[in-house]
């Protein structure tokens, strides 16, 4: 299904790229000519169309997994069928062959992947059957005999202790007070027992006098049943086989299945004559180990249109990609040989500001403008050459201005003394006119403190002194180390202090 196809410029044929793609090429070939301060050669060659093919696979993995839950009583089924034990693996087996022809033919799995629906998902969970058992715990009777009271639903009476009668409360027992009858028992000194009315039994408590108690295990329905439940879910996986296109049309290409193909499929042309299309519709679906694994595997088309022409007697070539995400122009590296004079000239000058310099001096005007952001170097020159110049020269480039801001760097850390040693004379000075060393002074503690304080804010400035001239030079700040000046700053400043606290002198 690969096509390729060469235009040559003498036929009466008209050119696979419009004038606003060769208009882009032109203005890029421009860009990388003028990065290396050269003339750009003119494009008079050739174009040949490529459609290059990426394969793509997408596995469907399925999983048919079945549960039980059991319920004390008789359960409501619903639209559920009730049925023996005997018939559920009929049942099981019915319910996963309808899930099968629900969610997994050819033409279902293919839609599946023109929708771009390529995340793993619960697909149908369901109860599919009742099985109703009679209760073991009351043998089908929903309730028992009462153990406590033996089914007679009394028990003996525990408060008078089969006495029928219990002591007076209102006189203690005692009938009375001197002559004095107690009215509440006649003077008997008790009464009958007000929990069994001198009956001797009560109700049983754990039945409430019936003999019988409710089956817990059924619910009193003399019935328990199973639940049996099923689940289909499916995880997916998507892998792209070898294919000739750049890294970035491929992410494209990605992000367009996994989006479903959400614009037309059938030849996605554009005005230059790219497009990328795909056969998905009749994707072939195969069966891998087991009816619960499919493989759907198809292809993705992507034409680019390539240039070939002339640099210096060498064939060098410019390629382009359109369609509907992004124009991608990759240039062979033919600059390459041209970097060297570039890195000659920076390797020239030792500071930061000197490398800059050297290229504007020796024309190189793009590649010192790359530096205004060094930390982005990478990214802006591959971006000024669309590869004409391979990634190590463009390294090799930031390798040697970054060693020249390392140097510079570590002697800006040694020089870095002036302002924190104007800021300690100035905070002591500061200090001593309010009288706080010597406030210090009553507590150890204190002057160790402030000691403390002022080494750390001398060391502090050191390195913001040192920060700034960095910054400064290389347009760029590597690293927060203290270096020697900082250091010896610190210290000093932190002696000021604490002497000063201690002996007392002052401004």
């Amino acid at each position: 299904m690969n096509q390729s196809a060469t235009i040559k410029k003498a036929e009466a044929v008209p050119s696979p790229l419009s004038g606003e793609a060769m208009k882009d090429i032109r203005k890029a070939l421009a860009r990388a000519c003028a990065f290396v301060n050269v003339e750009p050669p003119v494009i008079d060659g050739d174009v040949v169309s490529n459609r290059i093919k990426t394969p793509f696979d997408v596995t469907f993995s399925f999983k048919f997994e079945t549960a039980n839950r059991f319920v004390n009583g008789d359960v409501n089924a619903g639209n559920v069928p009730v049925v023996s034990h005997g018939r559920v693996a009929a049942l099981k087996a019915d319910l996963r062959d309808r899930m099968l022809t629900q969610f997994v033919s050819d033409d279902i799995l293919r839609a599946r992947t023109i929708k771009g629906d390529l995340k793993g998902a619960k697909m149908f969970q369901t109860d599919y059957a009742v099985c109703k058992d009679t209760c073991t715990s009351c043998s089908g009777a929903g309730q028992f005999q009462c153990s406590p009271c033996g089914g007679v639903g009394v028990d003996d009476c525990t408060w008078c202790f089969r006495s029928g009668h219990e002591d007076c409360v209102a006189c203690g027992g005692r009938g009375g007070t001197g002559n004095i009858i107690c009215v509440y028992c006649n003077g008997k000194g008790r009464k009958p027992c007000h929990k069994c009315n001198a009956t001797l039994s009560v109700r049983c408590g754990t039945c409430g006098g019936n003999g019988t108690q409710r089956c817990g295990g059924c619910g009193g329905c003399g019935i328990v049943s199973t639940i049996h439940s099923a689940t289909f879910s499916c995880n997916t996986e998507t892998e792209v086989g070898p294919t000739a296109v750049s890294a970035d049309q491929l992410t494209w290409l990605k992000l367009w299945a996994a989006a479903g193909f959400s614009k037309n499929r059938s030849g996605l042309v554009d005005g230059d004559g790219g497009n990328f299309e795909t056969d998905v519709v009749s994707a072939a679906v195969i069966r891998l180990g087991s009816d619960l694994e499919y493989k759907v595997s198809f292809n993705c088309f992507s034409t680019v249109n390539r240039i070939e022409f002339e640099y210096e007697g060498k064939k060098a070539w410019v390629e382009h990609a359109k369609n509907q995400f992004l124009a991608d122009i990759r240039f062979s590296t033919f600059l390459e040989g041209k970097m060297k004079p570039v890195l000659a000239a920076a390797s020239s000058a030792a500071l930061p500001s000197g490398i800059r310099k050297a290229l504007k001096d020796a024309g190189y005007a793009k590649v010192a403008a790359c530096f205004e952001k060094p930390d982005i170097l990478d990214s802006s020159a591959k971006l000024e050459t669309k590869g004409a110049i391979t990634s190590k020269s463009i390294s090799t480039l930031a390798e040697i201005y970054n060693d020249a801001t390392h140097a510079f760097a570590r002697r800006a850390r040694r020089r870095a003394w002036k302002v924190p040693v104007v800021l300690a004379l100035g905070g002591w000075w500061l200090a001593c006119r309010y009288d706080i060393p010597q406030s210090a002074a009553e507590s150890h503690l204190w002057m160790a403190s402030l000691a403390f304080v002022a080494g750390l804010i001398t060391l502090v400035a050191s390195n913001l002194e040192a920060r700034m001239a960095i910054a400064f030079e290389a347009n760029t700040v590597r690293g927060w180390w203290a270096g020697p000046a900082g250091w010896t700053c610190a210290v000093a400043a932190a002696a000021l202090f604490w002497t000063s606290s201690y002996y007392g002198f002052r401004i």
